[in-house]
């Protein structure tokens, strides 16, 4: 098929076509062992062709594999970067004997996310998030976001990150070049309401945290992760938060920015008790989201915030920008439709957001996780979410290796290009030959049943350690 007067041949591509035949020439290199130049220009017999042909969608491309030819057209740029990364997974599989086919793919729902926590834990280096990337590339996931709480360089909260190693302002940028040369979104995110521990325990900002005297009480992960919300009722917090967005937000292309604000456990329960009583914790709560969301829209930014909290009064998202995003996560195996059903009558848009299930487990759950996200896919459908964005948290200090939660984002990425159900043993097949080089299919399956062997999880352990003397016994 492809022999030493082939050419990867760049036909009415756009500049940016360049890496993606960079790309399939090293697949070539690695799997088929051959050396194949790439150019630029009409194509001739024999060649790979990567094209963009305007009459097809603009999600869409088509892979014609013929004894003659190798042909990949594709209805915009990115879809022309999706189908090199089907076209190099074949070559993985088959080497240079490739079998004659003829495909036409697209995705069955537009934004396909992965989020990634990069505070509760290790913070992750510059090459690593390169590597992360070009996965997501590989895998098709067009969307990523890194939690961070503290773990940007901000030039003024030099306590709270002193003891890490944050990403600066020169790496978000890289990677967001990165990113975008692989067309995957990098959105950014930021606490900005709840779970803001080591910001409100510094003691420049402790006076904006809810519980009073919060900063003087020893570091655990318990309560690092129970408490430290924003003290909305500090006419200051709004200002404080906006600062930090404005700092933050320009280093992105993205036009979306995640503004979380889940888990406010110790709203009203604090400084603001008194307001709380006087106006309701939900009007609290909202009254912080609304000023947060129309404050970014009226830069052109569209919001996203978690839904928890929201989904206990689903009729305030009317009281939100339009342009809001509600993210709806739930991580049970098999997670009920109420929360996305509810927020879904709301009027409001929303992604449903299921979970790698590693987080307090030193192995993942890994069966959890692909019943969990298969759920979650088929509740967004059917309520018309736009998007999937699969978690992969950090509780109690990020302990797993992050390379045993692959199968997961692999599972979302499969369930958010196709929503089609596919069994459990069959994907693990597929994540074993694809991702792991294991011709025998049987690797993922294989690590899969390690969950069966944790008897006492990170959780526990953590619970033991933290918890009294009186309680321990």
């Amino acid at each position: 098929m492809l022999d030493n007067q082939s050419r990867i041949t760049l036909w009415q591509t756009e500049p940016a076509a360049l890496l993606y035949a960079q790309m399939l020439q090293g697949c070539l290199r690695e799997y088929a062992g051959l050396e194949v130049p790439f150019t630029r220009g009409k194509p001739r017999a024999g060649d790979a062709v990567l094209t963009v042909d305007t009459a097809l969608p603009q999600n869409r491309y088509t892979l014609s594999i013929m004894p003659e030819c190798i042909t990949l057209k594709a209805g915009s740029d990115e879809a022309l970067c999706n189908g090199v990364q089907t076209l190099c997974q074949y070559i993985e599989q088959h080497g240079a004997v490739l079998p004659a086919l003829e495909i036409e793919d697209w995705p069955d729902l537009a934004n396909r996310g992965y989020y990634q926590d990069c505070s509760r834990g290790r913070v992750p280096k510059l090459d690593y998030l390169k590597q992360v990337a070009d996965i997501l590339c590989r895998y098709k996931i067009n969307q990523w976001q890194l939690y961070i709480e503290h773990t940007y360089l901000f030039r003024d909260l030099s306590e709270a990150w002193r003891e890490d190693t944050p990403l600066t302002a020169q790496e978000i940028m890289e990677l967001d070049d990165y990113c975008a040369a692989r067309h995957i979104e990098l959105v950014p995110s930021l606490s900005t309401f709840g779970h803001m521990y080591r910001i409100l325990s510094t003691k420049t900002c402790c006076d904006l945290c809810e519980l009073p005297d919060s900063e003087k009480i020893p570091f655990s992960y318990t309560y690092a992760g129970n408490h430290h919300t924003l003290n909305v009722s500090n006419p200051d917090a709004l200002g404080f938060v906006k600062g930090l967005i404005d700092e933050y937000r320009p280093l992105f292309r993205s036009s979306k920015f995640n503004i979380c604000d889940d888990e406010t456990f110790d709203l009203g329960k604090g400084r603001s008790k008194a307001l709380a009583e006087e106006q309701s914790e939900r009007s609290l709560y909202l009254s912080h989201v609304k000023a947060l969301c129309e404050y970014l829209v009226a830069q052109g930014v569209t919001p996203q915030f978690w839904g928890d909290i929201m989904w206990r009064f689903p009729e305030s998202c009317a009281e939100l920008p339009k342009e809001t995003i509600c993210l709806n996560w739930g991580y049970l195996p098999h997670q009920r439709e109420n929360e996305i059903r509810d927020i879904a009558a709301s009027g409001i848009t929303q992604y449903a957001c299921p979970g790698v299930c590693g987080w307090n487990r030193w192995m993942p759950l890994m069966y959890n996780s692909y019943l969990n996200i298969r759920t979650m896919c088929h509740h967004a459908h059917k309520y018309n979410a736009i998007g999937l964005l699969n978690t992969d948290w950090g509780d109690y200090g990020h302990v797993n290796d992050p390379r045993l939660t692959i199968p997961g984002v692999l599972y979302g990425a499969a369930f958010g290009w196709n929503a089609e159900p596919v069994e459990f043993d069959e994907l693990n097949e597929a994540v074993s030959r694809l991702y792991y080089g294991d011709t025998t299919g049987q690797f993922a399956g294989l690590m899969a049943k390690l969950q069966d062997y944790e008897v006492f999880d990170w959780r526990n352990t953590v619970n033991w350690i933290e918890c009294d003397e009186k309680t321990r016994a």
